[in-house]
């Protein structure tokens, strides 16, 4: 009996088939990672414009801030003033020395120095976030806002921690301060009608140097209140620019 053997033959692939494989798995692989890169950048995009919108919101915040601090910054600087005012004209009657008195209470230890939002300021520079706003006018901006925002911030810190603290450091060589203990707004007609009051040093080399300290603390906050004014001017245009710079209505 014969027995047949058959044999069997396998089709080999030929070279273009390789070639058109390894190109649908290239361009399969290459679309992916364009998929990819499009989803990331729109993603950085959308993260980008998110940093536009939260600081236009901080700079709404902080030009509110700006205008509760003026209504005590200005008062202040007219109140530094009127004090040095009353220590150039010796010998001082007892309703100066009273003046004298609430004066140094209402604006030598008090202070409204605005404290900036920096809730995206300090996201954009500790997360690297600036790079993932794209538009470089609206960056610009940013960038300039910030640095502006931290030089006001720091004539705000050197009225409070230098010209403003010498003149503190004087009050309790010059005033009684017992003496001003309770008076408020609504006490302060009876403080005026106390029986008569006196500084506690009549050193004229002393009240002179304060009535110094008291006009360069106002040229420091006259400073301030002019860099807080020209800032809160420009804020609307700030607004406006990162508005139509990133298509936000």
């Amino acid at each position: 009996m014969d027995v047949h053997h058959h044999a069997h033959h396998e089709d080999k692939k030929s070279w273009k088939s390789f070639v058109w494989e390894f190109l649908m798995l290239f361009f399969a692989v290459f679309c992916g990672f364009l998929a990819e890169n499009f989803l990331e950048h729109r993603l950085e995009k959308e993260k980008g414009n998110q940093y536009v919108r939260s600081m236009i919101t901080d700079i709404i915040s902080d030009s509110v801030k700006i205008d509760q601090a003026f209504k005590f910054t200005r008062m202040q600087q007219a109140g530094l003033d009127s004090l040095s005012t009353l220590f150039d004209h010796p010998p001082y009657s007892d309703a100066t020395i009273k003046q004298m008195y609430l004066l140094m209470m209402k604006y030598t230890m008090n202070e409204a120095n605005v404290a900036f939002t920096k809730r995206t300021s300090t996201q954009l520079k500790n997360s690297g976030g600036m790079r993932l706003i794209a538009n470089k006018t609206s960056a610009d901006e940013i960038t300039r806002y910030i640095e502006n925002a931290e030089d006001i911030e720091s004539q705000g810190d050197y009225f409070k921690n230098n010209a403003l603290n010498d003149i503190i450091s004087l009050n309790s060589r010059i005033f009684y301060l017992k003496h001003i203990k309770g008076v408020t707004r609504k006490n302060v007609d009876s403080f005026m009608m106390k029986p008569p009051l006196t500084l506690m040093s009549n050193d004229q080399n002393l009240l002179n140097e304060y009535g110094n300290r008291l006009f360069f603390t106002s040229g420091v906050l006259i400073n301030y209140n002019n860099k807080l004014t020209y800032f809160k001017s420009s804020m609307q245009k700030t607004i406006a620019l990162l508005k139509k710079e990133n298509h936000i209505k």
